[in-house]
């Protein structure tokens, strides 16, 4: 590899992983974290008890005019999260700074709950792709960067003829563990 192109790929590689690291670093801890069993909390939590006059809606879109007209009515005016999930027979739109779900009671009444996610609970979330389009796209580039920086590594490894057949021995040996891990767990 020429010495100019060996640079070019040198500081590529160096930039993307200066850039995504505060990612990595959030993605680290927020795994460890939920590893260990931490999985953060709700700072406020509200329920609303609501008679509806045309019954319990069936469809997702006529849930969610009644849960945002329902809010506003009640001085909450975030928005609802984009992740929808009818789960156990409740509408439930899930996002990582809140949860708002519209519950079916049996008196005929409905519930509806506003579900605040603490500091914590909002950066394990981000973790498990529940952070709004503009998190999601960021981890995905992220994620391929990862991917770059791993194949960039290697070419720049194998580029140099002192530490080349120590580089591929040391792919063997992570396949190997790879393989074997797979078989083993």
């Amino acid at each position: 590899m020429k010495p100019k192109t060996r640079i070019l790929w040198m500081q590529l590689h160096a930039y993307i992983a200066c850039f995504f690291l505060p990612a990595a670093i959030l993605y680290a801890i927020t795994g460890g974290l939920y590893m260990l069993g931490y999985e953060g909390g709700v700072k406020a939590e509200h329920e609303y008890h609501l008679e509806l006059k045309g019954g319990w809606p069936e469809d997702k879109s006529e849930a969610k005019k009644i849960v945002v007209e329902q809010m506003a009515q009640r001085n909450h005016h975030e928005s609802v999260p984009d992740d929808y999930y009818l789960w156990e027979g409740k509408h439930d739109w899930f996002g990582f700074k809140r949860e708002v779900l519209l519950i079916p009671e049996e008196d005929g009444q409905v519930e509806l709950k506003i579900i605040e996610h603490d500091f914590w609970k909002q950066l394990l979330l981000i973790h498990k792709g529940f952070a709004g389009k503009v998190l999601k796209v960021f981890s995905i580039l992220w994620g391929l960067s990862l991917i770059f920086s791993q194949v960039s590594g290697v070419i720049l490894a194998l580029a140099v003829k002192k530490i080349r057949v120590n580089s591929v021995v040391s792919i063997m040996l992570g396949l190997s563990f790879l393989v074997t891990s797979y078989f083993v767990g």
